[in-house]
């Protein structure tokens, strides 16, 4: 994630990214634009 986004790819591309790539979340469900941008930010829960 830290890559992708030092590459200028925004927090949605991203999660589309892993998705592709088959890389899941720890709780299984799909992965957002939000997600990213909080678990990338340290701001709220992800």
């Amino acid at each position: 994630m830290k890559e992708l986004r030092a590459q200028g790819i925004g927090f949605d591309r991203i999660a589309v990214r892993l998705k592709e790539e088959g890389i899941p979340t720890r709780t299984g469900k799909p992965w957002h634009g939000v997600v990213i941008n909080r678990i990338l930010t340290g701001k709220g829960r992800a």
